[in-house]
């Protein structure tokens, strides 16, 4: 239960079911709140199969394993597997989500853990706190909102490489993807050590100089920030950053993302959002947004990862937040039944879909504003006196391009790297190249990516409109 936040603990307590939270060993304070909330309390260890089998899976709606540990999380998941039984035909399939921070485990074992789920007629869910909790605030925040020019490059500059930066790093890189032609920018704050990290983790993916510049700023290891030296040089070829991101160990990420707000700092990210990673409930930044400082702009500090967020909960239990990826799912299927389809896995009902398959659905509905927001256009609420655009082809093609940006950086997060023959099984592609290097069919299919996105907004009651100058 410390791997919840308290949004999360009442998003679960409100739902009007018994929920029991397990736990080796609960402190009295942390009881008395859990029982206050209406939870019940098992104090034993969930590692043995005694304790999952006294849980009456086969009767339960969802089982959440959000321990600190991946490998003991996966564990308990092949007991609570083989728990489940028979299930009364009249309910709906056990809900197994799976707390699973590491990316490389992630990769290797969501195949093989949906494929023993749906075996024993359990749906699977990934939780990952730091991936999701990054995803959910470039909602807010990602550079296309907060540039003045829109064709001026996004640009976000990150602190450290706590947490699980790699897979943070990656959704920044998503995000970021915004213009046609023009690479983001990532600046990276590390010391020695951690360079050598970036650099391994640079180099084994030569796709993303594609679709992203990324720049190095060395400090020193007991420093918060570069020097004034390092940092001049730096600002005489970028542009200052839209967005900061701090992942640093719980202390050293507060009093970093205090230093990115001192008045003229070097780095020039003195009115930026800040985005600072927190392996603990927040009781710091939120309030800090109130505080009235001299001289110091203390708004927009947010933290991210760590702990899982009630909008996880929701996903999982109520779809909620999926709607628009389920669409796009959805009409992957209809328009598969008149020409095929490459992935029997991707045939499957969402329901059925294999985790990271839903994933990607998901990242191509979260980057629809960033896309439509790149030509300066916007998603608002269909109704009297709203206005749909009517893209001009010159548009389409301006979009078409910058969802090839987007779908690369997916892609790249996701393993694939390139090569001229397609290979799903050693995740090869051969489109993976800027777009002008792709076929006429290629072009086609981003273009018509932007024309399913349009098309589903629609049935969600939305469309994409062209602001007016006084909006």
């Amino acid at each position: 239960s410390e791997a919840l936040t308290d949004a999360a603990l009442v998003a679960l307590a409100s739902r009007g079911r018994q929920v029991v939270m397990v736990a080796t060993k609960i402190g009295a304070t942390q009881r008395d709140m859990l029982e206050g909330l209406g939870l019940t309390i098992l104090e034993a260890d969930p590692m043995r199969a005694k304790t999952i089998k006294s849980l009456h899976l086969s009767y339960a709606a969802a089982i959440f394993l959000t321990g600190d540990d991946d490998v003991d999380n996966l564990g308990i998941a092949m007991l609570a597997l083989s728990a489940a039984g028979e299930r009364p035909p009249n309910l709906p399939p056990l809900v197994l989500a799976v707390r699973i921070d590491r990316e490389s485990f992630a990769v290797e074992l969501d195949a093989a853990l949906d494929g023993l789920s749906r075996r024993h007629g359990v749906r699977y869910f990934r939780l990952c706190p730091d991936r999701e909790g990054v995803r959910l605030e470039l909602t807010r925040f990602a550079p296309v909102w907060l540039k003045d020019d829109v064709d001026t490059p996004s640009h976000v500059i990150v602190v450290g490489l706590s947490g699980n930066w790699q897979q943070i790093v990656a959704q920044i890189i998503v995000a970021t993807q915004d213009h046609p032609d023009k690479r983001a920018v990532l600046t990276i704050v590390v010391d020695d050590g951690e360079a050598g990290l970036v650099k391994h983790w640079h180099e084994a993916r030569p796709e993303l100089d594609q679709v992203v510049e990324i720049a190095i700023l060395p400090r020193q290891a007991d420093a918060l920030l570069p020097s004034d030296a390092i940092v001049k040089p730096w600002r005489e070829t970028h542009a200052p950053p839209q967005l900061a991101v701090v992942l640093r160990d719980d202390a050293d990420a507060i009093a970093t993302s205090l230093a990115l707000r001192r008045p003229g700092n070097a780095l020039g990210t003195d009115t930026v959002p800040v985005l600072v990673h927190q392996t603990r409930e927040d009781r710091l930044l939120s309030r800090l947004g109130d505080a009235e400082v001299r001289n110091h702009d203390m708004t927009r500090l947010v933290a991210i990862g760590g702990l899982v967020r009630a909008a996880s909960i929701e996903r999982v239990l109520d779809r909620k937040g999926d709607e628009m990826a389920i669409a796009l799912h959805a009409h992957y299927l209809d328009a598969a039944k008149s020409l095929g389809a490459n992935s029997p896995a991707a045939l499957e009902a969402w329901d059925g879909l294999p985790e990271n398959l839903r994933d990607a659905n998901r990242a191509s509905a979260e980057h629809a504003p960033i896309l439509f927001a790149a030509a300066g256009l916007r998603i608002a609420g269909a109704g009297p006196g709203v206005e749909p655009v009517a893209l001009s082809s010159a548009e389409l093609e301006f979009l078409a391009r910058v969802e090839h940006r987007r779908w690369i950086a997916d892609r790249i997060d996701r393993g694939w790297r390139y090569d001229k023959i397609r290979d799903d099984r050693l995740m090869l592609h051969p489109a993976l190249v800027p777009y002008e290097a792709l076929s006429e069919d290629e072009k086609e299919k981003d273009r018509n990516a932007v024309r399913v996105l349009l098309s589903i907004l629609a049935e969600q009651g939305l469309v994409v409109i062209r602001p007016s100058a006084s909006s």
